[in-house]
């Protein structure tokens, strides 16, 4: 993209703010693990009229599926991951004793409980750590209310 189209792109995510699509976003353009744009508008809490910085933390929730199960399928189109294989073998927070596939766990037949959603959201303000989260929901929620099937 050249400086133009940066330019396009920061005012069209402007807009979306101004006229009351989104209260606050965060954009972010990489190739190559190099940041090639970087926008952020509006308000990331409107109670404490905080605005939306680059490190703020949004919750995506159910929407990661659709980007989790995409990678996992491209990966797989890769020979990267097999989808029929003990999902134990790329998860440590899945018993390899259960044999639940990536199969299963894609298309929820893994017989793992779903929590109730609000259980699995990151809400704390410091840094976010993966393994530790990870760890967290692993010991709290992973709980098995039928087998795989």
């Amino acid at each position: 993209m050249n400086h133009d189209a940066f330019t396009l792109t920061a005012s069209s995510l402007n807009r979306l703010v101004s006229c009351n699509k989104t209260p606050g976003l965060q954009y972010l353009l990489m190739q190559g693990g190099r940041i090639l744009f970087e926008h952020v508008a509006g308000k990331a809490s409107f109670e404490a009229n905080r605005p939306v910085k680059s490190d703020t933390v949004f919750n995506a929730c159910s929407v990661t599926k659709t980007f989790t199960s995409l990678a996992i399928l491209q990966l797989a189109a890769q020979g990267k991951i097999n989808i029929d294989e003990n999902a134990a073998v790329y998860s440590g927070y899945i018993p390899a004793e259960r044999n639940i596939t990536v199969r299963q766990l894609l298309s929820h037949t893994s017989g793992i409980a779903n929590p109730v959603p609000l259980k699995w959201i990151y809400l704390q303000d410091e840094p976010f750590s993966e393994a530790s989260f990870m760890k967290t929901i692993a010991c709290r929620h992973l709980k098995f209310t039928a087998a795989p099937w």
